[in-house]
């Protein structure tokens, strides 16, 4: 006998909704990246493209640039709009200088602008999705159905709603949160410096401070390239402080001088907190709100790729997404909250972990490990890189509050 969700499914999408202005098959509570990487892969199915969407976003598909980068095998869903790939990458830290061979992983740089070009491109030709620019006030579930209250004073209902809109922050004792905070520079230099087919993965070989601090670097040209300078801490840096960095930085890179083209900067959670799995029926939590932000790295774009792609799988199935299975799941969340407490306590430096992980394992295994698929025989050999009496304890701290 059919579950609820599949009665649902096939009595309420069966055919497109000839229903009230104010009813859709799928609402989109949030228009940036994890709504666009979803929505994209719905209407990429003749299931769903006649289906009536709402995205529901002051800002959707747009806002400041943004830069994208991640690591993945072959051509992936957005190939065709990727500005970048490396199959090279270096490593850097005191001492130690790789040049590190990717295949069969390729480094990607995705810009925000033409993803959202691409996204709205696609949605131009479809009718039935409709896109508003106004905040939510409010998400309910109210007789089965999902509910949102813009602040326009208009209602939408939906069985199924996806959110990507943070809760406020309630941070909690006995959890750790930490920031990567980063300021780009797009750089054009007086001469040629980059290899442009070998990025720079982390270089270690500035100060420290206390914290955990890299500056990555990815050519587009002989004399172009994001320069970017990261940090890991629990607060963020005066204005200035990035500014004067990159500076530096660039004078060691290219002392005949530079052109400043553009600047980002942004602010990406890494806490040991789990994030709330939602309480309303039918919502789904996706993006960073769903916990696609890999707690250890801050890496997002790969996370929530895959979440879209088990969410689609799903519903091509007539199945309720769920949020227990698409999640992260505990072991690697265990080995996040365990690197978090070793740097937010400050028991081995940042540099150090990442510099023996990179030292003693080819990157094949630390991407897999990273992207959540590496076999427990790996996950042992990326143990025993770093000194077990140095991760031991904070790794029997964090298997007690399991327990609880």
């Amino acid at each position: 006998m059919p579950g609820l969700w599949q009665l649902v499914y096939h009595q309420f999408f069966s055919d497109t909704m000839a229903s009230p202005e104010n009813k859709f098959d799928f609402i989109f509570a949030g228009g940036g990246m994890a709504a666009a990487s979803l929505l994209l892969r719905l209407i990429a199915h003749s299931e769903f493209r006649e289906k009536r969407i709402l995205i529901a976003d002051p800002m959707a598909f747009s806002g400041p640039e943004k830069t994208w980068c991640f690591w993945e095998k072959g051509d992936g869903f957005f190939e065709s709009i990727i500005e970048k790939t490396w199959d090279r990458a270096w490593f850097h830290a005191p001492g130690f200088s790789s040049e590190l061979n990717l295949n069969p992983y390729r480094y990607k740089m995705l810009r925000s602008a033409a993803f959202y070009k691409h996204t709205m491109e696609q949605l131009d030709s479809l009718p039935n999705i409709k896109i508003i620019q106004s905040e939510v006030n409010r998400m309910e579930s109210i007789e089965g159905m999902c509910r949102i209250n813009l602040q326009n004073g208009d209602s939408y209902e939906s069985p199924l709603l996806f959110n990507s809109i943070p809760a406020p922050e309630e941070r909690k004792e006995g959890h750790f949160y930490l920031l990567q905070h980063f300021r780009g520079w797009f750089v054009k230099t007086a001469e040629d410096v980059f290899d442009k087919d070998s990025a720079t993965l982390m270089d270690f070989r500035i100060s420290q401070k206390g914290d955990c601090r890299f500056v990555y670097v990815l050519p587009s040209g002989p004399n172009e390239a994001l320069v970017e300078y990261t940090v890991f801490s629990e607060t963020l840096l005066p204005e200035n402080e990035y500014e004067g960095e990159l500076a530096n930085y660039m004078k060691t890179l290219s002392p005949s001088g530079f052109e400043l083209i553009q600047k980002e900067s942004g602010v990406i959670p890494m806490y040991s907190e789990p994030f709330p799995v939602s309480q309303v029926p039918g919502l789904i939590q996706i993006g960073t709100s769903g916990g696609m932000t890999k707690a250890s790295t801050g890496y997002t774009f790969r996370k929530v790729q895959k979440h879209s792609e088990a969410i689609v799988s799903r519903l091509l199935k007539g199945q309720m997404p769920d949020e227990k299975t698409l999640n992260i799941s505990p072991r690697y969340f265990w080995f996040d909250r365990v690197l978090l407490r070793v740097l937010a306590e400050k028991v081995m430096p940042g540099r150090d972990i990442f510099l023996a992980l990179f030292r003693k394992n080819p990157p094949e295994r630390v991407f897999r490990f990273l992207d959540e698929e590496s076999m427990p025989l790996e996950e042992l050999k990326i143990m025993n890189s770093v000194p077990a009496f140095k991760f031991m304890i904070p790794g029997i701290k964090e298997l007690l509050r399991d327990l609880r």
